[in-house]
């Protein structure tokens, strides 16, 4: 059958501290089954959609609260969120926006299925992104050194500093394929 969306969420703004959004019941969708119900059979995916922002990082996308050191994965990653090649919403032109607005898909059955065998509530699901590196993208580092170079602070090469992570995540969808 066609894809029922049962839970949506978003806009959420990600920063140098990782953000988390909670999902909340798509209309029309019902609140007391949980996503393994509701999936009955089918596969739990996990969109995020209309991405964009600046500084080149890998987000960690959990469900819940992340356990444990974010550099090892736990029962509750679902996958990781590369923002590099995202619009750069405020210096870009017409011609940086079209392929910012990308979308990421990720399975997650079999984490809310481990999840829900622990006993934890999972329809009222929580993603979590956290940036687990931040470098600025090859192609940019050369730019970014160029444009600090006025600025005696900077050394050539140096990293993107983390507080300059931004990333929009325009949407979370939670549905069943």
């Amino acid at each position: 059958g066609a894809p029922r969306t049962l839970a949506v969420a978003g806009p959420v703004d990600v920063g140098p501290e990782g953000a988390s959004a909670t999902l909340e019941p798509a209309p029309g969708a019902e609140e007391s089954t949980s996503p393994t119900e509701a999936a009955a059979g089918g596969r739990l995916q996990l969109a995020l959609g209309d991405l964009e922002g600046h500084g080149g990082a890998n987000l960690a996308v959990y469900l819940g609260e992340p356990d444990g050191d974010p550099a090892h994965p736990s029962d509750r990653m679902i996958g990781t969120l590369s923002t590099f090649g995202l619009a750069h919403v405020e210096h870009a032109g017409h011609e940086g926006h079209h392929h910012g607005r990308a979308a990421h898909f990720y399975d997650i059955t079999d984490v809310v299925q481990r999840l829900e065998a622990q006993g934890e509530r999972v329809d009222q699901l929580r993603v979590t992104f956290v940036p687990i590196d931040l470098l600025p993208p090859p192609e940019e580092a050369g730019a970014e050194a160029e444009a600090a170079a006025g600025d005696p602070e900077a050394s050539e090469g140096e990293q993107l500093p983390a507080e300059e992570l931004t990333v929009r995540v325009g949407r979370i969808e939670l549905f069943v394929e």
